[in-house]
């Protein structure tokens, strides 16, 4: 049986991003008690950064006072919706990422008193012509949570996806966008429960500026692109908040961004390029390098130097077999 599969492409540059992520979580991991529950500066500044990218006038101090249970002085529409918000993320890891009944309870939560109940499900009406018709949207959702429960794809990569091609159905009346994040919030702490506690949304909502200059074609890998650099900025800056936040331009240059290019050379590539000599196998390549997680060596050092055309493989139809050895090329 053949499953749905949205239409993206896996750069280097993504690459790069998630094992550098991944090194971060698992630093952070190891330091964290993470069955601790999420402090209240931290959820408020969650529910302040989601809110915000759709309006929501509430600061920060605001939501922490809602959270608290005392009144503020503010809209009653941004209340319900901070206090809504705040109820789902509670609710968050008993949810299942692949679940209709999950998805359309949450986004019953994050809506109520702001909808009329009767139109609660899916959307009726048809949008514009960038997003499919009203009639196609049932089975849209169930092609996209089925690609969730059988793609071996990274959770980090996974994530992202999604969000786009939740954003582009539109699969209800409003809040889609809030129910994008909150769901990429889901697949990521199913992942890592780090992520239940990281403000995401607070580094895109000071980063949106950089998402708007991002062409109009072909958006699924630039915005999985910048959507990891700010999860990479969300986690330096994770119970550190003295520490300054670098914009998407103050990045660290280490992603390369064209294969070919040999300016954009990533630091571990130079290295496995040093220690290469003659045809070696992975595990030897390894032994030289003094590394031992297979699969973040196979992403942060073989794959973007065979997609930057400085290594080949010697069985180059059998990239699987295990008689496969890499040697550098002439470039």
């Amino acid at each position: 049986m053949r499953y749905y599969t949205p239409p993206f492409q896996i750069s280097s540059q993504v690459l790069s991003l998630v094992a550098d992520i991944c090194e971060m979580v698992g630093q952070k991991s190891a330091q964290e008690d993470l069955t601790k529950p999420q402090k209240k500066d931290q959820r408020s500044h969650c529910i302040q950064g989601c809110l915000a990218l759709e309006g929501n006038n509430l600061d920060q101090t605001q939501i922490t006072s809602i959270l608290a249970g005392q009144n503020v002085t503010a809209s009653l529409k941004d209340i319900q919706e901070a206090y809504h918000l705040n109820n789902a993320l509670n609710h968050l890891l008993t949810w299942q990422k692949d679940s209709e009944k999950d998805l359309c309870d949450a986004h019953k939560i994050i809506t109520m008193h702001l909808m009329d109940e009767q139109i609660h499900g899916y959307r009726k009406h048809d949008l514009s012509s960038q997003h499919p018709p009203a009639s196609r949207v049932p089975l849209m959702v169930l092609q996209l949570l089925d690609w969730l429960s059988h793609t071996k794809d990274h959770p980090l990569i996974v994530s992202c996806i999604f969000h786009y091609e939740f954003q582009l159905i539109q699969p209800f009346s409003q809040s889609n966008a809030r129910m994008a994040r909150l769901w990429q919030n889901l697949i990521l702490a199913q992942w890592n429960p780090l992520f239940h506690n990281l403000p995401i949304e607070a580094m895109i909502h000071q980063h949106q500026e950089s998402l708007k200059e991002i062409p109009q074609d072909n958006l699924a890998e630039p915005l999985t692109t910048e959507t990891l650099k700010m999860i990479s900025i969300a986690l330096k800056l994770y119970r550190n908040p003295q520490e300054k936040s670098q914009t998407s331009e103050q990045m660290p240059q280490e992603y390369p961004t064209t294969p070919s290019d040999s300016s954009a050379v990533t630091p571990q590539v130079n290295r496995l390029l040093h220690v290469m000599q003659g045809e070696m196998t992975r595990e030897k390549m390894q032994e030289e390098l003094g590394l031992s997680d297979r699969k973040s060596f196979r992403l942060r050092y073989i794959v973007p130097a065979l997609q930057a055309g400085l290594i080949e493989m010697t069985i180059p139809d059998k990239p699987n077999s295990k008689a496969q050895k890499y040697r550098k090329t002439l470039k």
